[in-house]
């Protein structure tokens, strides 16, 4: 249970995120109407390779709600991505820093290091063209401008459930641990969390199936934890159990959708 609403809370957050970066892109739906269209995108993920599933849905749902989103919609699920990779590195990070120096040896850390930097060097690239394309549209735009205060505002907000998603994820893979009898310290699943969900979102297999399993278990190795493709594996069983209540959001969505029709 403990796995499960580690599990719940991470992915929340991390609906919470988008909403706040399609605030910054000026479509202002609810929390609440974001939070199920991102767990519809969750549940798709299982099903489609890599993270198509989930982009495909959030694209879906909300150009249908909101008229000529479509280039707004795809900024804000690029700076999802970019955001939620950046608060992985920052953790892994700072838990290198704070907690345990050894986790990593020097050229691995100065891989982390690299990564973190162009992660980040890239979400303030899009961020900036982003910010001059709005003061650009000024007045052309039928969306609330955003002014720049506004605009840090929402960036940070979305950094910061980011950041809350992110311990959560590396609480699950140490909850994980502990159900499988073989413990691991959060501060080593959050040094190598970051890879794992990049390579469980390339889209060759559905969901990563596979691609994370391999890729935690030679992550892992580096710091002496020989169990971490079953730790992947019980994670993405966790995760298939909480993306199902999609299923029931999309049923009801398409439901309402053709009661509206009629």
């Amino acid at each position: 249970m403990a796995l499960l609403a580690a599990l719940v809370v991470s992915l929340a957050f991390q609906g919470l995120r988008w909403w706040c970066l399609l605030r910054l892109n000026g479509i202002t739906l609810s929390p609440g109407r974001i939070l199920v269209y991102s767990w519809i995108g969750h549940f798709f993920q299982m099903v489609t390779p890599g993270t198509l599933g989930a982009e495909a849905a959030r694209f879906y749902y909300i150009t249908k709600d909101v008229a000529n989103a479509k280039v707004k919609t795809i900024s804000s699920v690029l700076l999802d991505r970019l955001i939620a990779l950046s608060a992985f590195f920052m953790l892994a990070l700072f838990s290198v820093f704070f907690w345990d120096p050894t986790i990593l040896s020097s050229s691995h850390l100065w891989f982390l290091v690299i990564s973190c930097v162009v992660t980040m060097f890239v979400t303030a690239g899009i961020i900036y063209k982003t910010a001059q394309k709005k003061q650009s549209a000024s007045g052309s735009d039928d969306s609330p401008q955003l002014s720049a205060k506004e605009m840090t505002f929402w960036i940070c907000l979305a950094f910061f459930f980011s950041c809350i998603a992110a311990v959560f994820m590396a609480l699950s893979f140490q909850i994980t641990g502990m159900v499988i009898t073989h413990p691991l310290d959060f501060s080593v699943a959050a040094v190598h969390i970051p890879f794992v969900m990049i390579a469980n979102g390339i889209p060759i297999t559905p969901g990563g199936l596979g691609l994370g399993e391999s890729i935690s278990m030679l992550a892992f190795t580096r710091s002496g934890y020989i169990h971490g493709a079953e730790l992947m594996f019980i994670v993405r069983l966790g995760l298939l159990i909480v993306r199902l209540p999609g299923v029931v959001f999309y049923l009801g969505a398409g439901y309402l959708e053709k009661k509206g029709s009629a």
